[in-house]
C-alpha cells in the first residue's frame, strides 16, 4: 500500500475514535426513523428526495465498517481471497 493510501486510512480511523463522530452516528441513528416514515411521500419527487436521503444515511453509517474492511483488505489481501473460495 502507496503512503498516501496509508495516510488516508489511518485519518479515517483517527476520525472514527473521535467523541464528535460517535455523537454524529448517534444523532443520525435517531433520525433514521423518520428516514423510515413514508406517510409523508405525496410525490414521486418526494420519493427520490426520501431515497436520496436513505442512501447518505447508510453511506455515512457503513462508512466506518467498509473503512476498516477495505484498510483489512489491503493489509491482507492473500486472507480475504482465501474467505472468498470458502
Amino acid at each position: 500500500m502507496d503512503q498516501d493510501t496509508q495516510k488516508y486510512y489511518e485519518d479515517l480511523i483517527s476520525m472514527f475514535a473521535m467523541p464528535a463522530w460517535k455523537e454524529l452516528i448517534r444523532d443520525y441513528d435517531e433520525i433514521e426513523i423518520d428516514l423510515n416514515d413514508i406517510t409523508q411521500i405525496q410525490t414521486i419527487e418526494d420519493l427520490y428526495y426520501k431515497r436520496g436521503k436513505r442512501q447518505v444515511y447508510a453511506d455515512l453509517i457503513t462508512l466506518e465498517d467498509r473503512t476498516r474492511d477495505a484498510l483489512d483488505e489491503l493489509e491482507n489481501p492473500s486472507e480475504v481471497e482465501d474467505e472468498a473460495f470458502i
